[in-house]
């Protein structure tokens, strides 16, 4: 809808619009595009389109908050068990924060002890295997984009860097250069002739949300199967 230009401050307010997305089955990339004409003035901005899902469904899934005797049990059936550890006791890891360290923790982290203030959480974004089927549910770019906001911030990354054994990280947090831990929101790895996959988001806030129910859904799907 075209309306009078309005100049407040250093933008000028041209329009409201308003736009409909088709239903989708799957994460769909919309790329919105604008220009003025006559100009060489443009640009462009990559839109996430989430499937409905109405409710997260975990029936039929093998859901534990640790490997314990039962998990045990099933890991020797050859069965997949999903492990959600409690983030409130999960030690060893470091708090999901979606943004990115600005350039240089060391500095920053410095300042903050010195202002008083939390030291920043300084990790650099996710590195994504988007092949993996654990997340053909939840279509993406190999590197953090919004749809994860949801995802990364109702999440603590793990550190693995003692981690024994063979593993496979399927979302990877991407440490800064000062400390250059090794990070995962969502990996997985062989046992007593089943697999173990471990992500730490809290299932419980990310129902509420679309993209959050999309990724449950997807994860649930990929051990169930």
């Amino acid at each position: 809808m075209e309306k009078d230009f309005v100049a407040e401050g250093n933008y000028t307010d041209i329009c409201d619009a308003e736009f409909t997305f088709p239903q989708v089955e799957k994460n769909t990339k919309a790329v919105l595009s604008l220009e003025i004409e006559g100009t060489d003035i443009h640009n462009h901005y990559d839109l996430w389109v989430i499937p409905a899902v109405e409710k997260a469904d975990i029936s039929g899934a093998y859901i534990f908050d640790e490997v314990n005797d039962e998990a045990e049990s099933l890991l020797k059936q050859g069965k997949t068990v999903l492990i959600l550890p409690d983030l409130s006791k999960l030690e060893n890891s470091i708090e999901g924060f979606y943004c990115q360290d600005f350039w240089c923790y060391h500095m920053f982290c410095i300042i903050s002890q010195m202002m008083k203030k939390p030291d920043p959480v300084g990790t650099m974004g996710l590195l994504i295997d988007t092949d993996h089927p654990a997340l053909a549910g939840f279509a993406g770019e190999k590197y953090s984009t919004p749809q994860w906001w949801e995802i990364v911030q109702n999440s603590r990354s793990v550190i693995l860097d003692d981690f024994k054994g063979e593993k496979n990280v399927i979302v990877r947090t991407i440490d800064n250069f000062d400390r250059n831990h090794d990070l995962s929101l969502l990996y997985e790895y062989e046992k007593d002739g089943g697999k173990v996959v471990v992500c730490s988001c809290d299932f419980d806030k990310l129902s509420h949300s679309p993209e959050g129910r999309a990724f449950i859904k997807s994860v649930v799907d990929y051990v169930r199967n």
